[in-house]
């Protein structure tokens, strides 16, 4: 495209408005499939975070009552958090 000097012009830009419909037309054709595979790395990251939380508790919090930690208690670690 050439201006009225008879420079060259940069292409047209997309307006912001147009590159968000254009986006949400492609993501609304894969949403079940892209939502499952969303929904399953949630739960997996949701379990892992459980899973840590209780390797905390057994293995590096320590109890008053007890006095060390469950882990320690029980005979499955030397020493606190190690």
């Amino acid at each position: 495209m050439k201006s009225p000097r008879g420079l060259t012009l940069p292409p047209k830009r997309q307006k912001a408005s147009e590159k968000a419909e254009s986006h949400d037309a492609n993501v609304d054709a894969d949403t079940p499939a892209a939502d499952k595979c969303l929904q399953q790395k949630k739960v997996e990251n949701l379990e892992r975070a459980i899973a840590l939380h209780f390797m905390h508790c057994d293995y590096c919090r320590k109890y008053q009552r007890l006095g060390t930690t469950p882990a320690v208690a029980a005979g499955l670690a030397d020493a606190l958090g190690r």
